[in-house]
């Protein structure tokens, strides 16, 4: 049971022998996101990993840029921003997280349900 941690913090156990309901129980007792300690990294980790995913976008960023003009005459930052924009074009319209939770509300029954809206959000 709660002698058998897997965080310091003890937020992740094992929970002790019973009946089905006892488990759900214990399981919406979880947080929603899963906390860095669970994989045995320590609580800065979600930090180290934001840096990280900025540092090699700014890196791929800064590969992009020229390092002598093209000869049309547009600046590196100009060129970034069509490109940015070439993108934003091509991406599809937000879905609309309202109408597919009512359309799809989050129950236990429907675990697909939660998913899909977890995706959609």
């Amino acid at each position: 049971g709660k002698d058998h941690r897997f965080s310091p913090s003890g937020i992740y156990f094992a929970p002790e022998e019973g009946s089905i309901e006892s488990y759900l129980e214990y399981i919406k007792t979880l947080p929603l996101t899963e906390e860095p300690e669970i994989f045995g990294l320590h609580e800065n980790a979600d930090i180290t990993s934001a840096i990280q995913s900025t540092t090699s976008i700014l890196g791929t960023l800064l590969a992009l840029q020229p390092r002598s003009t093209d000869g049309s005459g547009k600046s590196w930052y100009f060129a970034l921003n069509e490109l940015a924009n070439d993108i934003e074009k091509k991406l599809p319209n937000l879905f609309d997280l309202e109408a597919a939770v009512m359309k799809y509300p989050v129950v236990f029954e429907e675990s697909m349900n939660t998913v899909l809206v977890q995706e959609l959000g």
